[in-house]
């Protein structure tokens, strides 16, 4: 998960992480300059697809069409 520290939705995105980690569910959550625009979204698209398992072929892991 990722929202822009001026985005009116950083309140809902904060209380989604908040109940996450209440339900002891692992997630990745990240703040960052900007609001909800391309700007940021192009910057954290660029993240989330670098950490993604693009490289895992372990069952589960990967749906088996990436990289393929």
């Amino acid at each position: 998960m990722a929202c822009g520290e001026l985005d009116g939705l950083l309140e809902k995105n904060d209380a989604i992480a908040k109940r996450l980690s209440d339900h002891k569910i692992t997630y990745l959550y990240e703040t960052g300059p900007g609001a909800h625009e391309w700007d940021f979204w192009d910057t954290y698209i660029k993240r989330a697809i670098d950490w993604l398992p693009l490289e895992e072929t372990s069952v589960g892991v990967s749906s088996g069409n990436v990289g393929i």
